[in-house]
C-alpha cells in the first residue's frame, strides 16, 4: 500500500514538472487576422494639405514687350552705328596711309647731318621748280642736306601746304614729320596780272615770294621774308618769268635769310 502511494506520488511529480517545462518554452502562433479599421465617431480628422512648389519657367528667347514696342529705324539705327564704330580705321594705319601719299619715304638721308626739306608751291598750288632750286641754292652748306624732293605733288594740290605755312603743327603731328626730317624751308609764290592797252596789251606780272624757315619739333622759332618784283611780257608765262629772275637776284645778294631756327631747334 505505501508503495503504489509513493508510486503515485512519484508520477504526479513527473507531470507537473513535464507541464512546467511546457509552459516554459510555448508560444502562440502569430495570427493573420487583421482587424478592419474602424471609423472615428464624434470628430473629424484633418488630413495634410500639400501644396507642389511652382515648376520653374524656361528662359525665354523671345524679345520682351518693351523691345517689340521700339520703333524698326531705332533698332536699323543702332546697327548702322556699329558698322560705322567697326569700320573706323586704326589710328596707325590711318597716319602709315597719309604719309605714304604725301611722303616720299626713298628719300636717302646722310649720317649725322641735318635733313631739311625745301618746297616752293604757288597759289594754284602747284609745285615751282625754278624758285625751289633757287632757294636750294641760296641755303646749301656743307652741314646740312636740303631735299626738293621730299614732298609728293598731292600735299601741294590737296591744300596741306597751306596749312604747314600758317605755322600750324597740325599737319607735322598728323604726318609725323620729326621722324622724317629736322626742318623746313617754305616758299609760297602769289602772282597778278595786270594788261596794259597803252603798251600794245603788255602784261605785267607782280610776283611775291614769301619764305619760311622753321624747326621741327615743338617750341622750334621760325623766320619769314618777302620778295617782290614785277615782270613784263606779251604773255602771262613771260612776264612771270622776268618777275621770277628779278626775284632770283635779290635772292643771291640776300645775306639775312639763314637758317637758323633749324640750327637752334631744342
Amino acid at each position: 500500500m505505501d508503495l503504489t502511494k509513493q508510486k503515485k506520488q512519484y508520477f504526479l511529480a513527473l507531470a507537473i514538472c513535464a507541464l512546467v517545462i511546457n509552459l516554459c518554452f510555448w508560444k502562440p502562433a502569430a495570427s493573420s487576422y487583421t482587424p478592419a479599421p474602424q471609423p472615428y465617431v464624434g470628430r473629424t480628422e484633418v488630413q495634410p494639405h500639400y501644396t507642389p512648389a511652382p515648376a520653374a519657367s524656361p528662359v525665354s528667347t523671345a524679345p520682351s514687350s518693351y523691345e517689340r514696342s521700339r520703333p524698326a529705324f531705332d533698332t536699323g539705327r543702332r546697327a548702322d552705328a556699329d558698322r560705322e564704330t567697326a569700320q573706323l580705321p586704326d589710328p596707325a594705319v590711318e597716319r602709315a596711309q597719309l604719309r605714304a601719299k604725301y611722303i616720299n619715304s626713298e628719300i636717302d638721308r646722310l649720317p649725322n647731318v641735318t635733313l631739311v626739306a625745301l618746297l616752293v608751291a604757288t597759289d594754284n598750288r602747284r609745285i615751282d621748280k625754278s624758285l625751289t632750286r633757287a632757294l636750294s641754292s641760296h641755303f646749301h652748306t656743307e652741314d646740312i642736306q636740303i631735299t626738293d624732293s621730299f614732298f609728293n605733288p598731292e600735299f601741294v594740290a590737296d591744300g596741306l601746304f597751306n596749312d604747314l605755312f600758317s605755322d600750324s603743327r597740325n599737319v607735322i603731328n598728323k604726318l609725323e614729320l620729326e621722324r622724317s626730317i629736322d626742318g623746313l624751308i617754305l616758299g609760297r609764290e602769289s602772282v597778278s596780272y595786270t594788261t596794259n592797252t597803252s603798251l600794245e596789251n603788255v602784261i605785267s606780272a607782280e610776283t611775291t615770294l614769301d619764305v619760311m624757315v622753321r624747326g621741327m619739333k615743338a617750341g622750334s622759332q621760325s623766320e619769314s621774308w618777302t620778295f617782290r618784283a614785277t615782270g613784263a611780257g606779251f604773255t602771262p608765262n613771260a612776264a612771270k618769268a622776268m618777275a621770277c629772275e628779278r626775284i632770283f637776284k635779290k635772292l643771291n645778294v640776300e645775306t639775312n635769310m639763314s637758317l637758323t631756327p633749324i640750327k637752334t631747334s631744342p
